[in-house]
């Protein structure tokens, strides 16, 4: 029988709370506390698993700030580490920023298949109607995507069922056609805020999402770093966008770990955008553009 000072002083709820709170604000001392105890591990090692950021030859968990991140070899050794109901409760967010096989991509959401949030680069884009069916299978809020590339169209379907549940769309593409080609956005059921990148959209798509989506709460014209100057030269432009408190310009240093941020419960460039469009409503500001943030 271990003595009583032995025993945690605190009711296991709010003990782990404490572990959970103190790996989520300082993730470098996730490993430290793994080794603690057999339930320490069991609170908190879902929360290194929450997002996944997958490269051709290695999978970061994400929680680990640099110098601590904590690499695997593999997708495939991460994904046979557990069972794969294990993944499936505790993955949320998965990020493929260079070119990996469709295939893979497949199997690993059918793995993780609670997936809330994704981000594809273009090369990890193509895999025609096998990913796409995988995608709609999963409950996606969050996309960020060449959907020109994902789709194999310069135009998007909306009314695709990958977008059901979809509230936060980033696009990458270059696209400067009119709002015409955009008027399905309308259809997207739950979308809420939406990004594309400055000097790769037209002012009149804007200024049509913000007049025919009601629902939409944001819309972020994004650049990434060395691009600020991009900002600089599109103020003054598009009045009827900058009297809309919606509407808002946005720098942000480095777009992976912003993404990473996001995904880690932090301030990424949307959490930046909502703040942003908070103040203009309640006119404590009237600027509209975040510079590097």
């Amino acid at each position: 029988m271990p003595d009583d000072e032995e025993l945690p002083l605190l009711p296991p709820e709010l003990e782990r709370y404490v572990f959970e709170i103190a790996v989520l604000h300082h993730p470098q001392c996730m490993r430290r506390l793994l080794p603690v105890a057999r339930r320490v591990r069991i609170w908190i090692e879902p929360i290194l698993y929450r997002s996944l950021t997958i490269y051709g030859i290695r999978t970061e968990l994400d929680l680990q700030d640099p110098p601590f991140r904590y690499l695997m070899r593999s997708a495939e050794r991460l994904l046979t580490s557990k069972p794969a109901s294990f993944f499936q409760a505790t993955v949320r967010q998965i990020c493929f920023p260079e070119f990996t096989h469709v295939d893979r991509i497949i199997d690993i959401l059918s793995v993780c298949s609670g997936t809330t949030s994704l981000s594809l680069a273009p090369q990890a884009s193509r895999g025609g109607t096998a990913l796409l069916d995988a995608l709609s299978a999963l409950p996606l809020q969050r996309l960020s995507a060449f959907f020109s590339v994902l789709f194999r169209s310069s135009r998007t379907p909306f009314t695709h069922a990958l977008f059901a549940h979809i509230t936060h769309i980033e696009f990458h593409d270059w696209r400067y056609d009119g709002w015409d080609a955009w008027t399905g956005l309308v259809q997207v059921p739950h979308l809420t805020h939406l990004a594309f990148y400055v000097g790769r959209i037209t002012n009149e798509v804007c200024v049509g999402t913000l007049t025919h989506c009601t629902r939409l709460a944001a819309l972020v014209l994004r650049c990434e770093r060395g691009e600020s100057h991009l900002l600089q030269l599109h103020r003054g432009e598009g009045v009827e966008l900058v009297a809309d408190p919606r509407f808002v310009m946005i720098s942000v240093q480095d777009r992976l770990l912003d993404w990473q941020m996001g995904g880690r419960g932090g301030r990424d460039f949307w959490a930046e955008a909502d703040e942003l469009i908070v103040r203009r409503r309640a006119g404590l500001t009237a600027q509209y553009y975040i510079l590097d943030s």
